[in-house]
């Protein structure tokens, strides 16, 4: 008999977890995907071609015990991404202009992901 509701409570705990994962899953998905399109708008630089915007791409990568949404831009142009944020050398010694894009797209996508999680897990109570 006690093992009996042990088992059952084990399993009410298990579908209750599981369904709140899904959910906050899905939210920072949609996070990822809201930060993919900012990145596409944001920045004070030139895209000569529009290829570096266009780039952007988000996914999610699945292990054990959590999903990892990951917001990248896609080969060749991810190079381009460290140089736009940060400045670089050019060929006369000089340095380009940093254009911090990333950094606030990051922070944004933090702030928001944080706030749907936790509405998330009010709303489930």
């Amino acid at each position: 008999m006690k093992n009996n509701i042990t088992q059952q409570m084990k399993d009410v705990l298990t579908s209750y977890s599981d369904a709140i994962m899904h959910d906050i899953e899905e939210k920072l998905l949609e996070v990822g995907k809201e930060a993919k399109e900012e990145f596409k708008t944001i920045g004070g630089f030139k895209d000569r071609t529009g290829k570096y915007r266009k780039s952007w791409d988000v996914r999610q990568e699945k292990y054990r015990t959590f999903t990892q949404t990951i917001v990248h831009a896609k080969a060749p142009h991810y190079r381009l991404t460290h140089l736009l944020e940060n400045g670089h050398r050019t060929a006369n010694g000089g340095m380009t202009r940093e254009f911090p894009h990333i950094v606030t797209v990051n922070d944004n996508a933090q702030e928001e992901a944080v706030k749907r999680i936790i509405q998330v897990i009010e709303n489930t109570k």
